[in-house]
């Protein structure tokens, strides 16, 4: 698992905040689900100092998101997106 540090909105104010994950994507995905933040401006993995930044729409990817139910099906589609095995514990 991954330490991301994260630049977003939060109650209006630009701040930093992290947030772990097996992959980017899922960062992102953990960002688009936390109700407070407004805006994602930069995502950064730690330990590979990976850096990306985000000019997408966050509000119609939060709308998009609390359409499906399933949890299972988001990581099952991250992962296959992201490339990755999935973790055992999703089995």
């Amino acid at each position: 698992m991954y330490e991301y540090i994260c630049k977003v909105v939060l109650d209006n104010q630009e701040d930093e905040i992290k947030t772990f994950a097996y992959s980017t994507l899922e960062a992102f995905d953990n960002l688009v689900s936390m109700s407070g933040v407004t805006d994602i401006i930069s995502v950064v993995n730690k330990e590979t100092d990976e850096s990306f930044t985000f000019d997408g729409d966050l509000m119609a990817l939060k709308e998009a998101r609390s359409n499906i139910k399933n949890e299972h099906l988001i990581i099952e589609e991250l992962y296959r997106l992201d490339g990755t095995e999935k973790r055992n514990s999703l089995n």
